[in-house]
């Protein structure tokens, strides 16, 4: 074997994941900020990495969360973020659909904090025992080690579903779904606000470059603190 062709092989082993990847399926989010044990496994290589600021996640990865860990994850489309907080799994899919991209989280385990723009698509959050399906919302999530799930509103409207019903949450109430009864809804007393502690002194930006479903490159500018990780 040629040292040409050793070359070009070991080059389109190097490429081949993500020409796996389809064009819709690429580039739907981003880390911008890890604290703690965060890692990601690619759905192309099957394989766990340490999560790093401004790692790209095609559909399908997964994130996990440590201990006193966090990550937080922008979508390239509209900038949507989500936080995981700690002892989290979750897994992310979207497929971009025109300018937009249809967004669907599966989170088995853990805490997480959700600030979505108005959707021109799709935006379910599923997990083992119910459904949360927005717009454009604020809103906590709190899944168990049984499944059960836990949705605080914060703003506009979210609809809890499960196999036997659905309810709609609305500011300053809580959702619960075990996926044995139909989803419920009361007045809470206190809403989590750990969503909201690190926006704030923005002191860097971060650029991305990715590219949309036509494979036109793009540019995502994202402001975060200098202390990330």
């Amino acid at each position: 074997m040629t040292k040409l062709l050793k070359i070009s092989l070991l080059l389109a082993l190097l490429f081949l994941p993500q020409l796996l990847i389809p064009k819709d399926a690429k580039d739907v989010a981003l880390i911008f900020k890890s604290k703690g044990v965060v890692a990601v496994k690619k759905k192309v290589t099957q394989k766990w990495q340490r999560a790093r600021r401004g790692i790209r996640l095609d559909s399908g990865d997964k994130i996990r969360t440590g201990e006193n860990s966090l990550a937080a994850i922008v979508f390239t489309d509209d900038k949507s973020l989500m936080k995981i907080r700690s002892r989290s799994s979750v897994r992310i899919q979207g497929k971009r659909e025109g300018k937009s991209i249809s967004k669907r989280i599966f989170m088995a385990l853990g805490n997480a904090w959700f600030k979505i723009k108005r959707q021109r698509s799709e935006f379910r959050l599923e997990t083992p025992t119910g459904v949360a399906a927005v717009k454009g919302t604020e809103f906590y999530t709190i899944v168990d080690e049984d499944g059960n799930m836990t949705v605080f509103a914060v703003e506009g409207i979210i609809e809890l579903i499960n196999k036997y019903g659905s309810v709609l949450l609305r500011q300053g109430e809580k959702g619960y779904s075990d996926g044995k009864t139909p989803p419920t809804s009361e007045q809470t007393g206190q809403t989590p606000q750990w969503g909201h502690e690190d926006e704030a002194p923005k002191a860097g930006e971060l650029e991305i470059e990715y590219e949309d479903v036509n494979g036109v490159k793009k540019t995502l500018r994202i402001e975060y603190e200098k202390n990330s990780q």
